[in-house]
């Protein structure tokens, strides 16, 4: 069995005219959802073997937030820069390299790659997903070259209405 955990990352500062889209950086409220977003993790008994990352500065808080939390080693960390604004076709090519040894799999990136690779993945409805959301899915594989549409089978979604 696999698992795949798909968070989206937390709330970030508008975009301005001087300042990139990808060096965005979190609100105090984005800290403190990624923090709550960690400690649904610690909750619910979660794991995480590899962590892959967009590169986007809010993305980059975001998970260093929670593999901080969750006292994730540097090397279960991957920054991927094709993540950054990933659509479900990217998103799905980053899971299927994953090698097999990984059982719990946690992606940090971007609205709406995130919800919309859940329902492909799962044949649910997600909807808008929030800020620091976090989406788990499981997977009766061996592989993640395995991994397709339909396939997953949807275990939670957690949003801050929750926290």
């Amino acid at each position: 069995m696999k698992t795949l955990f798909l968070i989206r990352h937390a709330e970030a500062v508008e975009g301005g005219y001087h300042e990139p889209d990808f060096e965005r950086l979190l609100t105090q409220h984005g800290v403190f959802s990624a923090v709550k977003t960690a400690e649904q993790f610690k909750l619910q008994n979660w794991n995480i073997d590899l962590m892959l990352i967009s590169p986007a500065r809010r993305t980059e808080m975001t998970a260093k937030l929670i593999s901080e939390q969750l006292s994730l080693p540097t090397e279960k960390l991957s920054y991927i820069e094709d993540l950054y604004n990933g659509t479900v076709r990217t998103l799905m090519r980053a899971i299927n390299q994953v090698d097999a040894t990984v059982n719990h799999l946690a992606i940090v990136a971007h609205h709406p790659g995130i919800p919309y690779l859940a329902e492909m993945l799962t044949d649910q409805t997600i909807g808008y997903l929030q800020p620091a959301g976090l989406i788990k899915i499981d997977f009766e594989i061996e592989s993640w070259e395995e991994v397709s549409q339909g396939l997953g089978t949807l275990k939670a979604v957690i949003q801050e209405e929750i926290f």
